[in-house]
């Protein structure tokens, strides 16, 4: 900041008005002595020319000089004024002049001839405009030009012209004879530096945004110290005149004088400069205080500045984190639906297989020779619908039996089932952390998870090992919702581990580091997929030479009450002449559901589609209709509403790899039989049915 921008910080802003405030009545005032001085050429009045008798007069010149500068500071505020400038003009020109004519005569002649030539009264012999008086005038008048294009120039011309006026009425007070002995201001009359004191005065208040106005009305500490120190100042020449009088008067010695006079300037200057210091020194000390605030605030700053930079660090991980899972969960979800599409057809596969098989051993005797060959193949149907299982479960096909299920429990009936498959090698812990804890799962899904975890932690551990299971209480918050119970049970091995890659798709479906014809791929995604179907997650915490860790989270559930089970009618031996409807778009499997009831003595009606079902029932009821669930066009669930739509009551059971429970949910007393199922099953099924 530079130093003309503090003493003049508005000198931009422009008035579009003529001078106000101060500087109006101090025109008004500077202009009456030149016009009454001017009056009293024309009219013959000495003493409105001179004032007082023994005083320099005021010139007709000098008069019209300082008439135009009155007009011109008058109109100084406007910018672009006309009236200013021409007035500062002819200020200007009278000023040249005059000087001009005591460079060259050593005196002012200009004002004689201009007295003659207008016939003026020779009123005052020798009223002449100084060289003092000329250069105020061209000052002024410089100052009035500069106004807006220099104005710190013009303020501080004016500035001069005030110095000089005050020097010409100080000596006029100490003594008259005294001033006129000074070069230049031999002939400056009285009123004449009064009226250049006015104008010069008037000239720096209307300077656009000048420190002089602005420090002197000011209400601040600076404005209060500005006011009594220019009151000290303007103390010291009354001083000096009273001391002067007093010397002259009364005898008082020029020493006892100037000791006077310094005692009555220089102590109330001090006591003044002790004061301000003191303010200063109290300034100071705020300004360090602040100064100190600002830095603490500063440091404050970057402390919160560096904790939100650490949050938006922690929020774009969690972020990237939120949207690898999602990815994850994407690209899950999309191979599950390839995964149960492909079980579906399997288990379709499977049933006419196994059904077929089921029948022919039912024909063949006991000792047939044929029938080791028929189990063998049976056999292997149940190794394919274990494998149809994982696939259901990790695509969500498979609908789960979830209901509040004892942890503790389900841990020792895993423990008796795994306990054989392990080998000896192996040492296996349970450890039960979750005393009394009760999960929303399924019990069966849970056993077959922790089979799965452990026979996987077997396989990565050939030379033996210990593997322990538990079960513990957690609270967490899965999928950005808000934190809830779990039961997590962990399993941990101490073998090879796994790399970070490995583990990224350790839950894909038929992804296995096993060599081939060791492993299938599903016991991973088995876990992960019963697990998000009962509400919970499951994650893997493993490095490579460290071992794994799975942990499943399971939510956590009040005890279920005790619930009286309705006993179940028994099946009838004989339904002969009952009908059914047998419903699939499978030809193979109709057909060993049709040949599965029909030995069974029942009359069965087939239909390869929903909208052939529907035409036959459209003017024929059956006892009860066997339906597949997954079919194209119209699903079991839709032909089984329309079904019951045209006869209430009728009695449905389903047959599908599928349990989508929303779309049974509109079915009134649904019954859904797995394939691959076995013949037994069919037939109680139906037989229920039909009771």
């Amino acid at each position: 900041m530079s130093v003309q921008s503090v003493l003049y910080p508005s000198m931009d802003q422009r008035p579009a008005a003529p001078a106000s405030g101060w500087s109006r009545p101090l025109i008004a005032l500077a202009g009456s002595f030149p016009l009454l001085a001017l009056g009293g050429h024309v009219l013959g009045f000495p003493r409105l020319v001179t004032v007082l008798p023994g005083l320099e007069g005021m010139s007709a010149l000098t008069a019209a000089a300082l008439i135009a500068l009155c007009e011109a500071v008058w109109w100084q505020p406007v910018e672009r004024s006309r009236h200013s400038h021409a007035a500062a003009f002819v200020a200007m020109a009278i000023a040249l002049l005059v000087l001009a004519s005591h460079l060259f005569f050593g005196a002012d002649r200009l004002s004689g001839i201009v007295e003659a030539q207008l016939s003026f009264s020779a009123v005052q012999a020798g009223a002449r405009m100084a060289v003092a008086t000329a250069a105020c005038v061209l000052l002024l008048a410089l100052a009035v030009l500069l106004a807006r294009s220099r104005p710190h120039l013009a303020v501080t011309g004016s500035s001069l012209c005030l110095l000089v006026a005050s020097t010409a009425l100080l000596s006029y007070g100490y003594g008259v004879h005294d001033l006129y002995a000074l070069a230049g201001f031999d002939t400056l009359a009285l009123h004449t530096a009064i009226s250049l004191f006015l104008l010069a005065l008037a000239s720096i208040l209307a300077a656009p945004g000048a420190l002089w106005r602005g420090v002197l009305v000011s209400a601040t500490e600076a404005g209060r110290s500005t006011r009594r120190q220019l009151l000290l100042v303007l103390t010291a020449p009354l001083a000096g005149w009273l001391l002067l009088h007093m010397s002259s008067s009364a005898g008082l010695g020029v020493g006892v004088a100037m000791a006077l006079m310094v005692i009555l300037t220089v102590v109330p200057m001090a006591v003044l400069v002790v004061r301000d210091g003191s303010h200063l020194e109290s300034l100071e000390h705020e300004r360090a205080a602040r100064a100190e605030a600002e830095a603490h605030a500063a440091w404050r700053m970057e402390g919160q500045l560096a904790e939100q930079a650490a949050r938006i660090a922690l929020q774009a991980e969690e972020a990237a984190h939120a949207q690898a899972a999602l990815f994850r969960s994407q690209k899950l979800e999309t191979v599950g639906q390839l995964t149960g599409g492909i079980a579906h057809d399997f288990n379709n596969l499977l049933m006419t297989v196994s059904g077929n098989l089921q029948l022919l051993k039912r024909k063949l005797g006991a000792e047939h020779p044929l029938l080791r060959h028929v189990e063998s193949a049976a056999a292997a149907v149940d190794k394919g619908a274990r494998l149809t299982h994982q696939l259901l479960t990790f695509s969500r096909s498979q609908r789960l039996d979830l209901k509040p299920v004892a942890i503790a429990p389900v841990l020792a009936s895993a423990r008796e089932l795994v306990g054989p498959a392990l080998g000896t090698g192996l040492q296996l812990r349970f450890d039960d952390q979750a005393a009394g804890a009760w999960a929303q799962t399924d019990a069966g899904q849970v056993e077959l998870a922790i089979l799965n975890l452990l026979l996987n932690a077997r396989d990565a551990m050939p030379l033996g090992g210990s593997v322990t299971v538990q079960a513990l209480r957690h609270e967490e918050a899965l999928d950005g919702g808000p934190p809830r119970p779990y039961v997590m049970i962990r399993v941990a091995d101490g073998g090879t581990g796994m790399t970070a890659e490995v583990a990224a798709r350790a839950f894909d479906p038929f992804f296995t580091t096993k060599e081939q014809g060791k492993g299938t791929g599903l016991g991973l995604s088995q876990v992960y997929g019963f697990a998000q179907q009962s509400g919970g997650s499951a994650r893997i915490l493993s490095a490579p030479g460290r071992g794994t860790t799975v942990e499943i989270l399971l939510p956590e559930v009040a005890p279920a009450a005790a619930v009286d089970r309705p006993v179940q009618a028994p099946a009838q031996s004989s339904h002969r002449n009952r009908q059914v409807l047998v419903v699939d778009d499978d030809d193979g499997v109709r057909a060993v559901i049709v040949d599965c009831l029909r030995e069974a003595g029942i009359e069965v009606t087939e239909a390869s589609n929903g909208a052939d079902a529907l035409a036959r029932l459209d003017h024929w009821r059956p006892d009860a209709a066997v339906i597949d669930f997954l079919m194209p066009g119209m699903n079991g669930a839709e032909v089984a509403r329309r079904a019951q739509q045209q006869w209430p009551a009728l009695p449905i059971v389903f047959v599908s790899g599928y349990s989508d429970t929303l779309a049974l949910d509109g079915v009134a007393g649904a019954v859904v039989l797995r394939k691959p199922f076995r013949v037994e099953e069919l037939q109680q099924r139906v037989a229920q049915a039909l009771h």
